[in-house]
């Protein structure tokens, strides 16, 4: 059977989005630095004691999801970083750091490459946005979210001699489906 996507669009009146980010983010935002599903819920649950409006959209899977690559050259890449950066929220990937933005880059590029998609799908924002694998040097990055949105992740680092990048493009959205504007508004 096929898939399908509802996207909900909530306007917050008279409240500017660095705001609303700021709000979402801390609220869903665990002490594990991970976003859960519940936590993210009650955020915006939480955040609509204001006046909004609710709008739906349905699409198909027939959208297209963006891709891009990150060459790796290993032996340029010691203690190099890797940025993400959608809007104002960034994601730093540092090579020899420990933890979730940790990865290493091993003996060769193939290895380098592999333990970077790892380091990609492991993390807690990052693995949410993307498949990644690895083959010979090179990661191969998928967005799991099709259509436009991804298109603007622009992805960085302080070393152009350890990556070469080119970031995920080309995402479309689907032709398939509705737009219900304004099926809701008021006050909780």
């Amino acid at each position: 059977m096929p898939s399908s996507w509802l996207q909900i669009y909530i306007r917050v009146h008279d409240k500017p989005v660095s705001w609303l980010t700021e709000q979402i983010a801390s609220k869903a935002t665990g002490a594990d630095g991970r976003l859960s599903a519940r936590r993210v819920y009650q955020a915006i649950w939480d955040v609509l004691g204001g006046d909004v409006s609710v709008y739906l959209h349905t699409t198909d899977e027939a959208g297209v999801n963006p891709t891009g690559i990150i060459a790796v050259t290993q032996a340029n890449a010691a203690g190099d970083t890797l940025t993400f950066t959608y809007k104002t929220r960034t994601v730093v990937l540092t090579e020899g750091a420990t933890g979730t933005n940790g990865w290493s880059r091993g003996t060769d590029n193939t290895t380098a490459a592999a333990n970077l998609a790892a380091a990609i799908r492991r993390h807690p924002i990052l693995g949410g946005l993307y498949n990644a694998t690895a083959a010979t040097g090179t990661v191969t990055l998928t967005g799991k979210i099709h259509g436009r949105a991804l298109n603007t992740v622009t992805i960085t680092t302080n070393d152009v001699t350890a990556f070469a990048i080119n970031a995920p493009a080309g995402g479309a959205d689907a032709a398939a489906g509705f737009f219900m504007q304004h099926i809701w508004s008021g006050r909780r």
